[in-house]
């Protein structure tokens, strides 16, 4: 039985979910109902959600950063850490580049570089999918070249996000090793 997903705007039945799983390729564990925003539900997917798209304009890179990480956060809680490690790769790339918030669209140097906080959420989502640094690097290269792509269009600078892999990967690689994991939380 497919489950029933509550939109902030309504209602969606079996349907419109088999619609929404066929159009926006989203797996969602079947075995539960999720309530789920329509914004949070476009920051899991590969899409740029229209405000994404509003931020990059006005030139707050670090809002639209932000956002994918928020993105990468439920799905991580959805248990869904494939799609998480996509937001937090993407969200790592971004980070090299160095967002900011002040009014240009353009990538600042000074703001560059990785995220404790996002690099060990990545080490803890890869331990738990149990991959190598070729799939790792596949991976990173996939979502963060989609994502330079998408910001492109709306004409700001992209670097080649392949050049940051190394720096990306030296900070990850000791998180890795660390062996931590996502634990699901204990229901009290």
């Amino acid at each position: 039985m497919m489950p029933v997903v509550c939109f902030s705007e309504g209602w969606v039945g079996q349907a419109e979910w088999r619609e929404l799983q066929r159009h926006r390729r989203m797996v969602l564990p079947s075995a539960q109902v999720r309530a789920i925003s329509l914004a949070k539900l476009w920051m899991m997917e590969k899409i740029m959600t229209p405000q994404g798209r509003e931020f990059i304009r006005k030139g707050h890179l670090g809002f639209y950063r932000n956002e994918i990480f928020q993105g990468g956060e439920v799905a991580a809680k959805s248990g869904m850490f494939m799609e998480a490690l996509e937001k937090y790769f993407i969200c790592a790339f971004l980070d090299c580049l160095g967002c900011s918030n002040e009014q240009r669209p353009k990538f600042d140097s000074r703001f560059s570089g990785n995220a404790p906080g996002v690099i060990k959420r990545m080490a803890k989502c890869i331990n738990y999918l149990k991959l190598n640094k070729s799939e790792l690097e596949g991976m990173y290269s996939r979502a963060a070249e989609s994502e330079a792509v998408e910001i492109r269009k709306l004409g700001v600078f992209v670097p080649i996000p392949s050049k940051y892999w190394a720096n990306i990967w030296n900070d990850l690689l000791p998180e890795i090793e660390s062996g931590t994991i996502w634990r699901p939380r204990r229901k009290t």
